[in-house]
């Protein structure tokens, strides 16, 4: 089965926890990422469930990127509330249907640039047919 997207929530905030709503048509097995930028440089987010895919990222004292992993079980939660430190930030979780549950990441960069209309992206080559590369963006 190839990987597909299947559907994506975002929030932004300002304080030092956040919740997002699980993207509709989230299914057992599929994988969530939780991408998050702060405006600076604060504890990164935490969620019991949820593990380091990339990061903390750091752009100066500015802003900070992470990615976190979620493999969807049978009984997901309708919300997810992640903590943080107190910053201003946006927040995303993106869901994907047919990945290799066991790993389902094979490869990984990524960098956190300063506001621009242009932001750079790191180079990756896939080790494995029938992968999605995927390069979201945010700005606090």
């Amino acid at each position: 089965m190839a990987v597909a997207f299947v559907a994506v929530e975002a929030v932004t905030y300002n304080a030092a926890s956040f919740t997002i709503t699980k993207p509709a048509g989230t299914a057992e097995n599929d994988v969530m990422l939780m991408v998050c930028i702060q405006d600076r440089i604060v504890a990164s987010p935490t969620l019991a469930g949820w593990t380091y895919e990339l990061g903390p990222i750091d752009q100066g004292t500015n802003a900070r990127g992470n990615v976190l992993r979620k493999v969807a079980g049978a009984g997901e939660p309708a919300n997810y509330t992640f903590s943080c430190g107190d910053s201003p930030g946006a927040a995303c979780i993106l869901t994907y249907s047919g990945n290799a549950v066991a790993a389902p990441i094979n490869q990984k960069a990524g960098t956190v640039t300063a506001d621009t209309s242009t932001p750079a992206s790191p180079s990756i080559t896939p080790k494995v047919n029938d992968c999605m590369i995927d390069s979201p963006r945010s700005r606090p």
